[in-house]
């Protein structure tokens, strides 16, 4: 009876003896997040993001080789060390490797302390064109990082509780209800000690295993260069007030140290809102097929959705964008001045002002939706002072003039935005850049609409009085031809 008594109680004391210190899980977690470095041409789509254990990475690439390095801190509030994968490296995706490294290249994060880990995701091997869809081949990846306690642990699912208890008791009535039985029926008393021991330790083998990780979703998506027309600006363009005279111009819209804006210096459009278009959103758009995206010579604004003037309505699939600069001969040029047309008739459409809009043949890689255009009035009549207005047909220009109504859906226009020295909604100043509203260095003081006004003008957006103006169509007297590109909004990375 004795020997029953002592392997009772030896059954009894194992899980409590091999018990060591407690590991909670819940004190590691993600404390901070950032993008430590990218090639030129890589985007975040969205701030990288944490939820406890969790982060989330969005981000655009372009070209192989794109990289995008991130830093992450693993803070550990508990007493225990955690081990990290030895080598975590993730590419059964083929075009993206996915690579893991810790700050001092030890795979060890200590008890009441933080670690500095680098994720890398890269652009490994190019994307067959077929697989594009939309211009787009999207990756999507969900990784983990598994960390593991190091050293005597203890039971994280009951820590030192009652719990624990009550399953040892359980554990070894079982015990004892299987030697009772194995007596019986004359069974040796070490297979009794052997059976005993190893159901004696269940609540160490399911309950004390001490793991857990960071997970990691990521979403690459592998733009094509050669579909995708517009991305947003990384910077805004920036001018200096210096129009101190008349009665209109950055000076009297406040730019000034004591003026309303608090400062001379003028900064057109935003940088827009991940997901959303919205007026002065400023953007670069590759028109001429370098795959360059250059920021000084091929900035654009988004104004509202395309104005289809034959069918008299907006298209909320396509984008219209306007030039920051007025053009001569289908050149950049903010200091020459250009008519609508070559005659006093605005009956004609802009017949002068078509001259100096780029053509397909230097913009290449965009085109009008239709290049057949219907004149219109603001009022969308087909019609003024008695005479049909034309179809005006553009050829084989890439672009055309903005409208009236684009200007109105996109600044919601008043009869004040009609007439003279009124404000100008704050909004829509980005039409203002590289015209005389700053300065007056020999500049055009305002660019035509495709908009007639009477049989003999049309409409113009007038910077130097911040404001819409009915213009004869032959007067290029301080006027100017800006350009106007039709986008689809599947070609533009607004992500």
């Amino acid at each position: 009876m004795k020997k029953y008594i002592l392997l009772f109680l030896l059954l009894f004391l194992i899980p409590f003896v091999t018990y060591g210190e407690s590991c909670d899980t819940s004190l590691v977690s993600v404390s901070s997040i950032s993008l430590e470095k990218s090639s030129d041409d890589v985007a975040e789509i969205k701030d990288a993001t944490i939820n406890g254990k969790s982060i989330s990475l969005n981000m655009n690439m372009f070209e192989v080789g794109d990289i995008a390095k991130y830093k992450i801190v693993v803070k550990n509030e508990s007493k225990n060390d955690f081990e990290l994968d030895s080598d975590f490296i993730v590419n059964d995706s083929k075009y993206i490797e996915y690579k893991l490294e810790s700050d001092d290249k030890s795979n060890i994060i200590k008890g009441n302390s933080s670690k500095v880990l680098y994720i890398s995701i890269e652009y490994k091997e190019k994307i067959p064109e077929e697989m594009f869809k939309n211009g787009k081949y999207v990756v999507k990846k969900d990784m983990s990082v598994n960390l593991s306690a190091k050293g005597d642990i203890d039971n994280p699912k009951t820590g030192a509780s009652l719990r624990l208890v009550l399953i040892c008791i359980i554990v070894i009535f079982i015990i004892g209800l299987i030697s009772f039985i194995m007596v019986k029926k004359r069974i040796p008393m070490k297979a009794i000690v052997f059976i005993g021991v190893g159901i004696s330790l269940i609540p160490l083998t399911i309950y004390a295993i001490c793991k857990c990780e960071v997970t990691i979703e990521s979403v690459v998506e592998i733009v094509d260069k050669d579909f995708i027309l517009c991305k947003r600006a990384k910077t805004l363009k920036t001018e200096e007030c210096t129009n101190y005279d008349y009665g209109g111009q950055c000076y009297y819209a406040g730019y000034y140290s004591e003026g309303s804006m608090g400062t001379s210096t003028i900064t057109f459009g935003n940088l827009g809102t991940p997901g959303k278009l919205n007026t002065g959103d400023a953007f670069i758009c590759d028109v001429n097929k370098d795959r360059e995206w250059d920021e000084d010579n091929e900035r654009f604004y988004y104004v509202t959705d395309y104005y289809d003037t034959i069918n008299n309505k907006f298209d909320e699939t396509v984008a219209t964008m306007i030039y920051d600069a007025n053009m001569t001969n289908g050149v950049r040029d903010i200091t020459t001045f250009n008519a609508y047309s070559a005659t006093d008739s605005a009956l004609e459409g802009p017949t002068e002002g078509v001259k100096h809009l780029p053509k397909t043949t230097s913009w290449s890689k965009t085109k009008l939706k239709n290049s057949k255009r219907q004149i219109r009035t603001i009022e969308g009549k087909t019609q003024v002072d008695g005479h049909n207005l034309p179809v005006f047909d553009y050829g084989n220009s890439a672009a055309r003039l903005l409208t009236w109504q684009e200007i109105n859906r996109a600044c919601n226009l008043t009869n004040e935005n009609l007439s003279e020295w009124s404000i100008w909604p704050q909004k829509c100043e980005y039409m203002f850049s590289n015209l005389a509203y700053s300065n007056r260095n020999n500049r055009a003081f305002s660019f035509f609409t495709e908009t007639t006004a009477s049989s003999t003008e049309v409409w113009m957006v007038y910077s130097f009085s911040r404001r819409m103006f009915e213009i004869e169509a032959n007067d290029g007297n301080t006027r100017g031809i800006r350009p106007v590109i039709d986008v689809p909004k599947e070609r533009i990375i607004y992500d």
